[in-house]
């Protein structure tokens, strides 16, 4: 630790000797929440998880059976990450020994903690002393929103570990004048998370807000040295564009129909307060509270009263408050999923640090301040840790849906936000003996969902993990990543007069979709229902359907039909 450094934890912590040997105690503290956080987190994915894979994890580990340079929705590194996770567990011999789930998980539980370290690093660069960067930490592990997504193998794991350390050496630009390699560390970081999350480009956005209406930044944001480090974070974009130009540009179709903005989309003026009440919700309510009171009374204090630390302030506010206005702006023309504004979240975290550490206040002030981070706190660890658990919920959930009409099968689901991550082993094991029995002549049957998500849950849970396909941008849905793999849709040829194994709804012969089924798929039949329970308590409900010979679907004529 360095001499001013030193000087700053001692004017927070005490005085002399005392104050930093408190300081130390804070920067061992430090590490360990981050050690504890990664071992809870390594036990829970891989011995105490109840949870099966997400829809999302399962379409990712298909796409990492299928690597390529870029895919429909997203860009690779995700795919990259879970194949590796895959061959390193195989290379360490501890596939065998753990759930498979797990070994798809891992990875995000250590990208959790390359975060933490992220986050640490950042505080201590723009001045916060070690008890201020420990307050961090545990704003973080007290947004729910983020120990979910610490053993969640989406795209958030190495998006927002990507955000934070290209925030880590921005802010090194800005503090330090050796600032080359810091700009060449960025710019890669940059790239890399481009591949992770098409979010990343926002960071673009923050420089040149902050070039523009910074003058403190100005002067280390706008050199050649940062304009070429630009450049090559773009490059992130290169394998994007070379599949999107082989593939009618889909993503980028893709993209702005979420963004709302690919056809006259109306203007909602509900929707930001759609997209607040789901920030509250997932984000902690006392945190997001505290930030939204930071950004609109523009309170992004100083640390240390430093010019050149709080270069480095300024940029993480700037940042946060981009990022944020950003996703506000867009739930006016689109549905904001609530994940999407997490990098404001987690740079705001250090705001809020920043802000509870101030020293300027009279004792009655900080009590009340010192109240509201206990309380913001406990109640986001309270609910984390409910969250891993809401199986141990189902009795209370079955009550609140008692009251449900009889034609809802899975009223209590309704309750759980972890419903859809549920059962899908259980699924996979009677498709897996539907398969065994539909198998005619040597020809085993065709795997069909009507969503992208089942049909990637059904790959990854039915035994033997078969290659499954889905049609649902053929039943009046979205294209998927399953419409640019071989599929019955289009290579009809190969897949014509196999027996057929479908999971899905089949509605009425009147409507569009029960007819397309029923001339694709001849007789089809329902034999088998899966429920998932707990207890008494129904959670997930599924028809699996079977057909003798599969007979074709045809794509719509127009590509005005197509949903993307």
């Amino acid at each position: 630790m360095d001499a001013p450094q030193q000087a700053a934890d001692s004017a927070v912590l005490g005085v002399g000797t005392s104050g930093v040997a408190s300081a130390t105690r804070y920067m061992y503290a430090c590490f360990a929440v981050v050690l504890l956080g990664l071992v809870l987190n390594l036990l829970y994915v891989c011995y105490q998880c109840p949870l099966d894979l997400s829809g999302d994890e399962a379409h990712y580990w298909d796409w990492s059976r299928h690597l390529d340079v870029s895919y429909y929705s997203k860009g690779p590194l995700v795919a990259y990450i879970i194949a590796g996770g895959r061959w390193f567990a195989g290379a360490l011999g501890i596939s065998a020994s753990l759930d498979p789930a797990a070994v798809v998980r891992l990875p995000a539980v250590l990208l959790a903690a390359l975060s933490s370290i992220g986050v640490i690093v950042l505080c201590r660069d723009i001045g916060l002393t070690w008890r201020g960067t420990l307050l961090a930490l545990l704003i973080c592990a007290s947004v729910p929103m983020f120990t979910v997504g610490a053993v969640l193998m989406t795209i958030d794991a190495p998006f927002l570990c990507a955000w934070i350390w290209a925030h880590v050496f921005i802010v090194k630009t800005l503090i330090d004048h050796r600032s080359m390699g810091y700009w060449v560390a960025a710019a890669i970081i940059v790239a890399l998370g481009i591949l992770a999350k098409y979010t990343m480009v926002l960071i673009f956005a923050v420089i040149g807000v902050g070039v523009l209406f910074r003058s403190d930044l100005r002067k280390r944001l706008l050199t050649r040295t940062s304009i070429a480090a630009g450049l090559v974070g773009l490059a992130g974009l290169l394998p994007i564009v070379i599949w999107n130009s082989a593939h009618g540009w889909v993503s980028f179709r893709h993209v702005a129909g979420q963004a709302g903005v690919a056809q006259g989309s109306g203007f909602d003026l509900g929707g930001p307060i759609e997209f607040l009440a789901a920030q509250f919700g997932v984000s902690n309510p006392v945190w997001v509270a505290v930030l939204l009171t930071l950004l609109i009374w523009r309170k992004s204090p100083s640390v240390q009263g430093n010019n050149t630390t709080d270069r480095g302030t300024s940029f993480v506010a700037l940042s946060t408050t981009c990022v944020f206005v950003v996703f506000l702006g867009f739930s006016f023309i689109t549905k904001v999923q609530p994940n999407w504004p997490a990098p404001a979240i987690l740079t705001g975290a250090i705001l809020i640090a920043c802000w509870a550490m101030r020293n300027d206040r009279n004792r009655q002030t900080q009590r009340r301040v010192n109240r509201i981070v206990a309380i913001g706190i406990v109640l986001g660890l309270a609910v984390s840790g409910i969250g891993r658990r809401t199986d141990l919920l189902a009795p209370i959930c079955g009550r609140l849906a008692s009251g449900s009409p009889p034609w809802e099968l899975t009223p209590a689901a309704k309750y759980d936000p972890a419903a859809r991550l549920r059962g899908w082993h259980e699924l996979g094991a009677a498709i897996g003996d539907v398969m065994l029995e539909m198998e005619t002549n040597g020809k085993p049957p065709i795997l069909m969902a009507d969503h992208y998500q089942v049909a990637s849950e059904i790959a990854f849970y039915t035994p033997g993990q078969p290659d499954v396909y889905c049609i649902q941008s053929v039943l009046g849905d979205r294209l998927n990543q399953y419409d640019f793999w071989k599929n019955p849709i289009d290579n009809r040829s190969d897949f014509v007069g196999r027996p057929c194994v479908y999971v899905g709804t089949l509605p009425s012969e009147s409507s569009a979709k029960g007819e397309t089924l029923r001339a694709a798929m001849p007789g089809i039949r329902p034999v088998r229902t899966v429920e998932y329970r707990i207890g008494d308590i129904p959670f997930q409900v599924w028809t699996i359907f079977v057909a003798d010979a599969y007979e074709g679907i045809s794509r719509p004529a127009s590509t005005k039909e197509i949903s993307y």
